[in-house]
């Protein structure tokens, strides 16, 4: 299966359906993105620029963090705002 690059706004939409009632990290999104054939990896540079953008457009918020199972770092945990 090829997949081709796709717009920020498709990317948006994209990520805030993936949100619409998780609380997942920029990673674990592009997971989700990636198994459906979205995105062309599993990693968190697919989504992390649009992550920043949604957020300075108060449609994503960081609701906590975690420690990344692969990186063992510190990451962000995002949800849509406004959500519960």
């Amino acid at each position: 299966m090829e997949v081709t690059p796709i717009d920020s706004q498709r990317l948006y939409r994209l990520i805030t359906e993936v949100l619409s009632n998780k609380e997942l990290t920029a990673r674990e999104i592009a997971e989700v993105l990636f198994e459906r054939g979205c995105v062309m990896t599993a990693t968190r540079q697919e989504v992390a620029p649009r992550l920043t953008e949604l957020e300075k457009m108060d449609r994503v918020e960081v609701v906590g963090s975690k420690v990344d199972v692969l990186t063992r770092k510190r990451v962000s945990i995002y949800k849509l705002c406004g959500a519960h």
